[in-house]
């Protein structure tokens, strides 16, 4: 006997399902689908399973139906491997226990619909992504690999909400079109600029985002930049020397968050972003002044995955998505609570860093680690420029800091 579950691809458009699914489906003894799907394929004698929110019980109602020795039908809607049900029913049972028949996939239909090439696009799928970031990063991800991207709406992330996304990011330029109800009568694609996307738009519904450049928005890493690049307060800035060690002890990875505290101008902050795209750095600054001058450097940055916010560290935080990565560049005689709090989230971050100039700073945030122990390394760094002198070259050295490094003990 074969597989004992077929898991099949209805396809966009009622064409699209053939005689021979047409013949899988009817005999089959059990039949999983969405509440339509099944008003309208399952006959009378046939057991329906109503595939809900509930994944995981639909998947223990056909493991029960397969351990009788009944066959299953799973109706996926499009192609049931592109983005569709028949992944998580391979994961479950196995490929040798499954038969996978392929269908016309809603990207495939709705790119063809556009006139549009589908081979140089990115897809994603903005379901399940609860988080605003989340969908903010998968839309900035896919960007940067694509200047074409297709995306799975959903009642949440819809095309107005991606809109307001991409026009956030300095993208409100960028075409969207918007398959609505695609396969049925009702199918229609309306196009506009994302600054001008209003809506409302019939459900359910895809988007096609293309760039206005044609081009990918890739974030190219920038490191080393010279203070000058930066507007500062009084010339406070992480000098470029110190600030390529402190990248380097924070081990970014592409698609991390970042946190950066008492951002100042910035200067690591821009750099960091670089690093972490598609990911964000969240660059928090309590003085009015540095705050301002730190929106300039990012404006000037054309890096949208910087988020400057104003205010003390300790009422920001709390209202802020988990870091993965913190670095600490201000926050004076309030370090020590600063850090506390970050010791305290749970999940921690993987890596804090400490900049410090004061002793005192250096010393509270060794106290801190120790007490929570946190495993923690300090190093010193004193940085000497050369400056021409008459004929000659003298060294001129700038203020020594301290770098403590942390993360938690794992086992």
């Amino acid at each position: 006997m074969g597989p004992l579950i077929d898991v099949v691809g209805l396809g966009v458009a009622p064409e699209h399902l053939t005689p021979p699914l047409m013949e899988i489906i009817s005999s089959s003894e059990v039949v999983a689908g969405g509440r339509r799907h099944l008003e309208r394929l399952a006959s009378p004698g046939q057991e329906r399973l109503v595939i809900s929110g509930d994944i995981q019980g639909l998947l223990s109602k056909i493991a029960e139906a397969v351990d009788a020795g009944r066959r299953v039908a799973v109706l996926a809607t499009g192609d049931p491997m592109f983005y569709g049900i028949g992944t998580r029913i391979v994961e479950r049972f196995g490929r040798a226990a499954v038969r996978v028949h392929p269908n016309v996939s809603v990207a495939q239909y709705a790119f063809a619909k556009a006139g549009l090439c589908l081979d140089r696009a990115e897809v994603i799928s903005l379901h399940g992504r609860k988080a605003p970031e989340a969908a903010r990063a998968a839309i900035m991800g896919a960007l940067s690999r694509s200047g074409t991207v297709g995306i799975f709406t959903d009642p949440m992330h819809t095309p107005q909400a991606v809109a307001e996304i991409l026009t956030g990011l300095g993208l409100g330029d960028s075409a969207m079109i918007v398959c609505q109800r695609l396969g049925t009568d009702e199918e229609r694609l309306e196009e506009s600029a994302a600054s001008e996307c209003i809506g409302p738009f019939l459900q359910p519904n895809f988007l096609i985002v293309r760039l206005a450049s044609g081009s990918p928005i890739g974030i190219m890493p920038v490191l080393g930049q010279c203070e000058e690049k930066f507007s500062s307060v009084g010339g406070m800035i992480t000098k470029a020397e110190a600030r390529a060690v402190i990248l380097a002890k924070l081990r970014l990875e592409p698609g991390l968050r970042m946190w950066d505290i008492g951002a100042g101008s910035g200067s690591v902050s821009i750099e960091a972003a670089s690093l972490l795209f598609p990911g964000e750095v969240l660059a928090i600054e309590r003085s009015r002044e540095a705050f301002s001058r730190l929106e300039s450097n990012v404006k000037a940055s054309g890096f949208p995955n910087i988020q400057p916010i104003m205010g003390p560290a300790q009422e920001c935080m709390a209202g802020l998505p988990l870091p993965q990565r913190v670095f600490v560049g201000g926050g004076g005689a309030g370090v020590a609570g600063i850090l506390r709090f970050c010791l305290s989230l749970e999940p921690p971050p993987g890596v804090i860093v400490v900049s410090a100039v004061r002793l005192e700073t250096l010393m509270d945030s060794i106290q801190v680690f120790r007490d929570c122990g946190w495993p923690h390394k300090v190093v010193h760094l004193q940085v000497s420029r050369g400056r021409e002198v008459g004929s000659g070259l003298m060294l001129s050295p700038l203020n020594p800091v301290w770098l403590v490094s942390a993360e938690p003990r794992h086992g």
